[in-house]
């Protein structure tokens, strides 16, 4: 699970994540101009998110493209969500006591 902290730690990770959210299927290379952060940065920053499991790929070379992987974030969300419920049931009991 550290995967995604180490990705999402980095602000040009999360940058190019928002913007591939809005240009599904994109190149880097249209990844680093809509960003305005250099084509090595954002090829750099996609690897991790691959890693990560965030991001996919497709294709190869200059045509590989880049989409969000959906699934990838399920095992995250899933544990952000019972992060969040142990900490609403701990101010319920607060409330009960």
């Amino acid at each position: 699970m550290s995967d995604i902290f180490k990705a999402l730690a980095n602000p040009k990770a999360r940058l190019v994540l928002e913007t591939l959210a809005k240009t599904p299927s994109s190149t880097a290379s249209k990844l680093a101009e809509a960003t305005k952060v250099s084509s090595e940065q954002v090829t750099a920053q996609l690897t991790v998110l691959v890693e990560a499991r965030l991001v996919r790929s497709t294709g190869s070379g200059t045509s590989k493209k880049y989409s969000i992987n959906a699934k990838g974030f399920t095992p995250y969300l899933t544990w952000f969500a019972k992060v969040a419920e142990s900490q609403a049931v701990a101010r319920l009991e607060q409330q009960v006591t």
